[in-house]
C-alpha cells in the first residue's frame, strides 16, 4: 500500500496519506483549476467575473459592466471617471471578456457589446470563495451596483 507520513516528519503512518498519494491525478481536473486560478489571478477580471455572477439577466451589456468596474475601481482613483472608464473598455474588449471567452467561462459579441456567463457550478464556487475571501461576504448575497 502506500506510504503514510507522520506530521512534521518524512517518516510514514497509518495516520495520513503521503502527498503523492493523496494527489489529484486526473489531468482534466488539474488543468482545469490551473486555468481557473490563472484567470482568478487578475483582479479585474475577478470583479468582472463577481459582476456577471450576480446580474439581473442572463446577458449584460459590455457598457454596464464597464461603468460597474468603473465604480469599483475610483475608490481613491486620482484619474476621471471618463478616461478610468475608456482604460476599462478597452481592457475588457480586447484583453479580458477574449480571454475568459477563450476559457468558455463568457460569451462575448464585440459587435453587440454583450456577454453572456455560463456560470457553471465549478466555477461558482471558486469565484464565491475568492469574494467571499476579498470582501467578506458571499457572492451569491452580494448586491449589484449597477
Amino acid at each position: 500500500m502506500g506510504e503514510r507520513i507522520r506530521r512534521g516528519s518524512n517518516e510514514s503512518t497509518p495516520d495520513r496519506p503521503s502527498p503523492t498519494e493523496s494527489a489529484v491525478t486526473d489531468p482534466a481536473t488539474t488543468n482545469r483549476l490551473d486555468e481557473l486560478f490563472s484567470l482568478l489571478s487578475n483582479s479585474r477580471r475577478r470583479w468582472l467575473l463577481y459582476a456577471l455572477a450576480t446580474a439581473d439577466g442572463a446577458v449584460v451589456e459590455r457598457s454596464q459592466l464597464v461603468s460597474w468596474l468603473a465604480d469599483v475601481e475610483a475608490s481613491g482613483a486620482a484619474e476621471s471617471n471618463d478616461a478610468l472608464e475608456g482604460r476599462i473598455a478597452h481592457d475588457l474588449h480586447h484583453n479580458q471578456l477574449p480571454r475568459l471567452e477563450a476559457a468558455g467561462i463568457v460569451d462575448y459579441d464585440p459587435r453587440q457589446g454583450t456577454v453572456r456567463y455560463d456560470g457553471l457550478p465549478f466555477r461558482t464556487e471558486w469565484l464565491e470563495h475568492a469574494h467571499y475571501k476579498e470582501t467578506g461576504e458571499l457572492l451569491s448575497e452580494a448586491e449589484t451596483r449597477r
